[in-house]
């Protein structure tokens, strides 16, 4: 196998013997290589403060399945021995340390549907447009209307594929014929939520990509909605912004991403936005927002 071949299986491997973001196995990693590490997992010969957050009794077959699942959806499990990968992007998540209800650390690898390539997503000015699942009209109006002047403009836009204002700003960049990305808390295989299904499928053909860090059969989970808002905001190319729509996205100071929040109600046929930032009231209009040097 080549180096890159086995850094993969490894990766895949790890994956399904850990959750995301154990700091105790990212240091391990970058102490020994995915390979190492993953063989002494699997053999019980690493130190016991890994094995400690480690499953056991972890098979290598579920490493291969896994890979094979992928490439049957057409997809590809991205590892950062590929030359793909948004090192730059993904650095700031080296700094982050668990947090209460969130954790850091750079993902082992990224499962993806689609065929636009991440380093050039994360090398781009984008933008994620965030939220409730239990939101208003006002609020999924204006999210699809934000993502549409964005994705319009050319402009990848980021989300969840959860319910609510994050299903609306990826209808809106669909819209617009933009590019958009769905970050999951769960497989890319698991079809979640499922009445996303469908939009899930038109955000891959129209050029986005659907990427997760859970391994395929992976289920949906709580903390892992949490654990996923990383990516979300780590990913984002020069714009460096979120809009958080009814809903607050607390981990965007800590890589540096600006944080909006559509916070007021529509100012009558203006389709005006009021949006807090940093303290001060901001009005702005979706049109009017921009790539830098634009």
């Amino acid at each position: 196998m080549s180096i890159s071949t086995d850094a993969r299986r490894a990766r895949a491997f790890l994956q399904h013997a850990t959750e995301p973001t154990t700091p105790v196995l990212a240091r391990y990693i970058a102490d020994v290589g995915p390979v190492d590490a993953a063989h002494r997992i699997a053999d019980c010969s690493a130190p016991a403060d890994v094995l400690a957050e480690s499953r056991r009794h972890v098979r290598w077959q579920l490493a291969e399945t896994s890979l094979q699942t992928v490439a049957s959806l057409g997809g590809r499990f991205v590892v950062p021995e590929d030359d793909e990968w948004p090192a730059v992007a993904f650095a700031g998540l080296s700094t982050l340390v668990p947090n209460g209800d969130t954790d850091g650390g750079p993902p082992v690898g990224l499962w993806v549907e689609g065929d636009v390539r991440l380093d050039e997503l994360a090398a781009a000015p984008s933008i994620a447009i965030v939220g409730s699942r239990a939101a208003t009209e006002y609020g999924e109006h204006h999210a699809a209307e934000f993502a549409y002047g964005l994705a319009s403009r050319r402009v990848p836009v980021f989300s969840g594929a959860a319910y609510g204002i994050d299903g609306a700003a990826h209808r809106g960049a669909l819209a617009a014929d933009g590019v958009t990305v769905a970050v999951l808390g769960c497989a890319v295989d698991v079809g979640y939520p499922a009445g996303h299904v469908r939009l899930l499928d038109r955000i891959v053909r129209s050029g986005g990509a659907v990427v997760s860090e859970y391994p395929p059969g992976t289920p949906p989970a709580r903390h892992r909605f949490l654990v996923r808002n990383r990516l979300i905001a780590a990913s984002l190319g020069d714009l460096r912004q979120c809009v958080a729509v009814q809903r607050e996205f607390s981990q965007l100071k800590d890589l540096g991403r600006q944080n909006y929040r559509v916070q007021h109600v529509l100012r009558k046929a203006t389709c005006r936005l009021d949006l807090q930032r940093s303290g001060r009231e901001v009005e702005t209009a979706a049109a009017t927002v921009s790539p830098p040097g634009t």
